[in-house]
């Protein structure tokens, strides 16, 4: 790469920019302020390289006047600019005759003005387009660059410059956006798509000599462990990755643990999210093993063959250095050696396109500086299953995977329409599923077996139903319905006769008869149960007595509902009218009420009037069917019948007739886990709609 311009993405485009230009001696001409200056022969130098400026250097000899740092410099050929810059540093050297003065000129590109100043603003929801072309108008267009051809690139949803250079803030925006970012030698700042610029040759015996290739494990390591923070500092996640036969191999090769360990601390920019800390860290930790986890070879060799550029992708083909396949151009150093007459030194890395686009994720994220916007496809496909399958890890080698399970909600328990004390109750809801997630590194081809299982169900609920016994009797009535349900049992006792009339030194009345008791009971029963059923009849009145004391009138008789012969709910008959003691009934049950029963009869007026005949003892039974809704199904990720991810379901919600109190949410096990954090339960059952509702399916995702 000759006559080369800085490049703030570490790269340069194809065609018009930087590339494409030669340093041959033929129509070769160097311009300081606008005025033609003389080189002397052999001293022209130019180097470019990858994140370095580019650096021109040379000896002038007696030009017009001293050359003054700040200087603007333009190197030509024929028409075109092959670099231009500003003088950096000058050494003048005079003969010792005084004849001749000379100055050792060395030169920086354009590019340099964008190190003259910091940035501090926030972007928001704005491509890397827009941004470098704000970034033009309020800093750079008055420092001498302006917008040349400007590609959208990703759009950010965040992009926070803290007194940012603005060459950093161009570079991670042209970066994170996919895109390649140069200033050229007439002042024009680019940022285009990536495109591959393939060297013209290869580098094999007979194109190039001085071959060396330098390994080193100086960047060696095969454990890399990263620490994420959340944007607000309250929380990190640790990740590590390993390449396990580089491990077992440095092992045999050099005893002890065979670990080369590197340990990045990293912030995530705009999120406290831990599912994305980790995404973050994960991908992080994969593209540094993989930049990182073989020894590093450099190449370099002389060539005095035009055409090998800074950023080309390189063919080496070299048996007797055992170096083959794609290498990236990292420096090149054009030498004069005399007039018309170069070479070109050229070192080489070997890399690809997409390394060099790591080597950059790695440090904006690192950094901290901006948005993260990643370089790779690592976690952005997604897919989703809602049932139980098999699904086969695509792609080579070793592939990062993201299993988040979400387990199904649990139903809703059912409306009591009776409830406990005769207050209807509303089911429980069913409890959330959990979640969780694992994060695994696994080889392309593995199965992975899913089991997503069916939410639950909601419970069953009902009304109130009701049933009466109001004429004497002795029966049996057989619990409705299905699995348990609840009964209401209220009971009330017949009423005593009334007194009839009498005559005792003139005309009385007999007294009425006393009320029967009333016992109230709530029991859970499972349908079919047998009770007993027994209504009292009402006491008879007391017969008339003309010649004597009004005769007593007969007590009313018992009711009862029992259960194999034991009362549940019982209300004793009332006692005649003009009984000795006469008293109202009692109750027996959950709760009683002494005279609350049937009412007894009206005693008579006098000696011609019987005593009237109690009220007919009564039981009334209520009763409802609620069920209870069911557990979530628990999602799983397996492989090879070992269990990677697990989430529970959600707990069951009880229906009113069991209290109807809510299910507990569902956990998990993985890398993590969030309590209730998957599929919804369904609501409980109320009194508008009766039966608890499902709960939400469970699904599974995986994210590769």
């Amino acid at each position: 790469m000759l006559g080369g311009a800085f490049t703030l993405g570490g790269q340069y485009a194809l065609g018009a920019g930087p590339v494409g230009s030669a340093l041959l001696g033929v129509h070769v001409a160097l311009f300081i302020d606008g005025a033609s200056v003389t080189v002397q022969d052999g001293s022209a130098e130019l180097e470019t390289s990858l994140n370095e400026r580019a650096m021109f250097h040379c000896t002038l000899i007696n030009p017009p006047t001293a050359p003054l740092d700040g200087q603007r410099v333009v190197l030509t050929r024929f028409e075109e600019r092959l670099f231009a810059g500003t003088i950096w540093s000058v050494s003048q050297r005079v003969t010792e005759t005084g004849k001749a003065s000379y100055y050792d000129v060395t030169c920086v590109d354009l590019a340099q003005a964008l190190e003259r100043q910091v940035k501090k603003a926030t972007y928001r929801d704005q491509s890397a387009r827009m941004i470098v072309e704000e970034l033009l108008r309020t800093d750079l267009n008055a420092e001498g660059i302006w917008a040349g051809k400007l590609d959208e690139g990703a759009r950010f949803p965040l992009v926070d410059a803290d007194y940012v250079r603005c060459a950093e803030l161009v570079r991670d925006v042209a970066d994170g956006g996919g895109l390649l970012s140069w200033v050229d030698p007439y002042g024009l700042l680019h940022a285009v798509q990536t495109l591959v610029d393939v060297a013209p040759f290869a580098v094999q015996a007979g194109t190039a000599g001085q071959i060396q290739i330098e390994k080193t494990k100086e960047t060696y390591k095969n454990v890399a462990l990263v620490t994420c923070r959340s944007q607000d500092g309250s929380a990190e996640v640790v990740v590590e990755r390993g390449n396990s036969p580089e491990i077992a191999a440095r092992q045999a090769r050099e005893g002890g643990t065979g670990r080369y360990e590197i340990h990045t601390r990293i912030q995530h920019p705009t999120s406290n999210d831990s599912i994305e800390l980790q995404r973050l860290a994960t991908t992080y930790a994969v593209i540094q093993l993989s930049r990182s986890q073989s020894i590093r070879q450099t190449l370099s060799c002389r060539t005095f063959t035009y055409g090998l550029k800074v950023g080309q992708s390189l063919t080496v083909s070299l048996a007797a250095y055992q170096a083959s396949g794609t290498w990236t151009i990292t420096k090149v150093r054009l030498q004069q050696l005399a007039l018309h007459s170069f070479q070109f030194q050229v070192e080489a890395v070997q890399a690809s396109l997409f390394d060099r686009l790591y080597d950059a994720y790695l440090q904006i994220v690192g950094a901290g500086r901006a948005i993260v916007q990643l370089p790779i496809g690592l976690f952005n496909n997604v897919i989703e299953f809602l049932s139980n399958t098999s699904w086969t890890v695509p792609g080579s080698g070793q592939v990062e995977i993201e299993i988040d399970g979400f387990a199904a909600g649990a139903g809703g328990g059912g409306y009591d329409g009776v409830g406990p004390s005769g207050t209807p109750l509303n089911g429980g809801a069913g409890g959330n599923g959990g979640k969780a997630v694992t994060f695994l590194s696994i080889p392309a081809g593995t199965q992975v077996d899913i089991v997503v299982p069916a939410a639950g169900t909601g419970g069953l609920g009902d009304t109130a139903h009701q049933v009466n016994f109001n004429t004497p009797t002795t029966t049996t009535w057989n619990v409705p319905g299905t699995g348990n349900v609840r009964v209401e049992m209220t009971v009330n006792g017949a009423g005593g006769g009334g007194g009839g009339g009498g005559f005792v030194g003139g005309q009385q009345a007999g007294n009425t008869g006393s009320s029967g008791g009333r016992g109230q009971s709530w029991r859970i029963y499972p349908a079919g149960t047998v009770l007993d059923i027994v209504v009292g009849a009402g006491g008879a009145g007391g017969v008339k007595n003309p010649a004597g004391p009004p005769n007593p009138g007969t007590d009313g008789g018992t009711s009862t509902v029992s259960l194999s012969a034991t009362p549940i709910a019982q209300g004793e008959g009332g006692s005649g009218g003009n009984s000795v003691g006469a008293a109202p009934g009692d109750g027996l049950g959950d709760v009683t009420v002494t005279g609350g029963g049937a009412s007894g009869g009206v005693g008579g007026l006098g000696p011609s009037q019987d005593g009237a005949t109690g009220s007919n003892g009564s039981i009334t039974i209520r009763y409802s069917d609620a069920d209870d809704g069911l557990v979530g199904g628990t999602v799983t990720a397996s492989i090879g019948g070992v269990v990677k991810m697990s989430a529970t379901g959600g707990g069951a919600g009880l229906s009113g007739l069991n209290g109807g109190t809510s299910g507990a949410p569902g956990g998990g096990t993985g890398d993590q886990v969030f309590v209730g954090g998957g599929s919804d339960g369904g609501a409980g059952g109320f009194v508008s709609t009766v039966n608890g509702r499902a709960g939400t399916a469970g699904k599974v995702q995986i994210r590769y």
